[in-house]
């Protein structure tokens, strides 16, 4: 049997570059799957395969990001500048 590495929740939130808050929350939302280790499953570990697939799933294909159009910038009305 061979041993895949397992990875706290702080090192995965330091993999995906994220908050470990945000971490919890793809946890807890089922969106990355956790293992449980130790008396009373308060030691969560992610395996390398559950985070490959995570990330796999999360792949944004070509177009999938709208970019603005460029044209005149945003007038901020609510602004008034002072006449010299």
């Amino acid at each position: 049997m061979s041993q895949l590495p397992l990875y706290k929740p702080k090192e995965i939130a330091a993999r995906l570059n994220c908050s470990l808050a945000n971490v919890y929350s793809l946890l807890a939302s089922g969106k990355l799957t956790a293992i449980s280790i130790g008396v009373g499953g308060k030691g969560l570990r992610v395996a390398e395969e559950d985070l490959q697939s995570f990330i796999e799933l999360g792949r944004l294909g070509p177009g999938a990001i709208q970019l603005p159009k460029p044209g005149r910038p945003h007038r901020l009305k609510h602004i008034k500048l002072a006449k010299p």
